[in-house]
Order: C-alpha cells, then structure tokens, then sequence
C-alpha cells in the first residue's frame, strides 16, 4: 500500500487535528484501490460525510470503531434535519450523562428543554392569578402542550440515544 491515513495537527486552526489521506492514484495494491472507491463515492455521490462512533467492537473492550462515511445528496435534508435537532437538545449531555431512560426524563426538570421550561413557567404564573374557571382551563392547555412538547423531545432522544 502506498497510500497513507495519518492524523495531523492543523497549526493554523487552533491546533484542530485532522485525518490527512495521502492517494496514490496509480497503485494497483487491493488496499489503495479500496480507498481511491471511497474517496471516488464521497466525492461524487456526495461532498458531505459523517463520522459515526460505533460501540460494537467484538473482540477488544474498551474499544471504539470509528466509520466515516459520505453523505448521498438525496440524503442530505435529512441529516441537516437530525444535526437541526440535535442543536436544540443543548441539554442532551446532561441528560445521557444522567443516566435516567428517556421515558423519565420528563418528571426531571433539570432535564427539561428551554421550551417546556417556559410552558412551565406560563403554568406557574397563570396559577398566580387566582381561581378562575377559564384560567384552570388555559393551565390545562398549558399543560397538555407541554406534554405534546415533551413527546417530540423523548422522540429525538430516543432516536440519538439510538444512534450513539
């Protein structure tokens, strides 16, 4: 094989690592052809590509499997969609580090999304302002958006905690 995969350090940008391909174009070696198959996919199928992290490593513990893989372009509104999601979940670290089921996570506050926190709070200051049949009711209301609100978030943790 005369191709080379190293990882690098980008000094210009802020130290960031990189993975740095070497192709050689003209090697016959089963393995360079491999990775000139892959580079070709990505770079005509797609100029887009996700690194996914699987757990699934058989033989080793304590053993990440690390895959990149590109993009298709009739796939790429749905991945902008998921990574759309996944950054309105600021608090997913802390609910994966947390260790609580999804199922659970809507009886822990500090778990909350912004948005049901603020349902939340239009519940509490509603409740402020006395006994009032139509204020009971727009507390329900609240309440059941808050729980519509509650069923997308468990479903886009569900479907990350899937992925990861």
């Amino acid at each position: 094989m005369k191709s080379k995969i190293t990882i690098e350090v980008d000094f210009d940008q802020n130290n960031t690592p990189y993975i740095r391909l070497l192709v050689d174009k003209n090697s016959d070696d089963v393995r360079d052809k491999l990775l000139r198959a892959f580079l070709e996919k990505l770079g005509y199928e797609s100029v887009f590509g996700k690194i996914v992290c699987k757990s699934d490593a058989p033989t080793e513990e304590n053993v990440q499997r690390w895959g990149i893989y590109p993009i298709p372009a009739e796939k790429i509104e749905e991945e902008l969609s998921f990574f759309k999601d996944l950054s309105s979940l600021q608090w997913s670290d802390r609910f994966f580090k947390s260790q609580i089921p999804v199922s659970d996570r809507r009886y822990r506050i500090d778990l909350h999304s912004s948005a049901e926190i603020a349902i939340r709070t239009a519940c509490l200051e509603v409740e402020k302002l006395g006994a009032d049949e139509r204020l009971t009711n727009a507390v329900e209301l609240l309440q059941k958006a808050q729980n519509l609100v509650s069923d997308v978030m468990d479903e886009r943790l569900d479907k990350l905690e899937r992925l990861l």
